[in-house]
């Protein structure tokens, strides 16, 4: 049977090839990003819900230009931000990032920027209702108005 941690090893065993410098790494309530010259990875950020409610990282800034492979060696830290890093790390030295440059498509003219509807779509927004969770653990709810701009 194998190891539950057997994968891990073998993103290790992957990145360990890997001493280019880490060209990126953002940190972000849901995702982190790592990328080096060659790959790109994410994980998934820790989540406020595991208790850790501090992003004062004393590595903090420090991360751009060291060897991916140090990076992945986060992967088996029991610090949550650092293993975060060290996943994206070894997520990166198995993605080829031009594979994802590559595969992306220019936004057809005319098309709205994220985070805008297409035209005659304004109107109903405004109507919409977006319902969010109360305080944790409350079961509460609110409704609360679209703020989208009128057309």
């Amino acid at each position: 049977m194998p190891r539950p941690s057997e994968v891990y090893d073998l993103l290790l065993d992957h990145a360990a090839a890997r001493h280019g410098p880490v060209r990126e790494v953002m940190l972000g309530l849901t995702w982190t990003l790592c990328r080096d010259d060659d790959g790109m990875g994410l994980a998934m950020s820790p989540s406020l819900a595991t208790g850790i409610e501090t992003r004062s990282l004393p590595w903090s800034g420090t991360l751009v230009g060291r060897p991916l492979s140090e990076l992945a060696g986060w992967l088996n830290s029991w610090q949550p931000f650092e293993a975060t890093d060290g996943m994206a790390a070894g997520n990166a030295a198995i993605n080829p990032a031009p594979s994802l440059v590559q595969g992306a498509v220019p936004l057809a003219a005319g098309h709205p920027p994220a985070g805008e509807f297409p035209a005659g779509l304004n109107s109903a927004a405004r109507a919409a209702r977006t319902v969010r969770p109360g305080p944790h653990g409350t079961g509460a709810r609110r409704e609360t108005r679209s703020r989208r701009p009128a057309e």
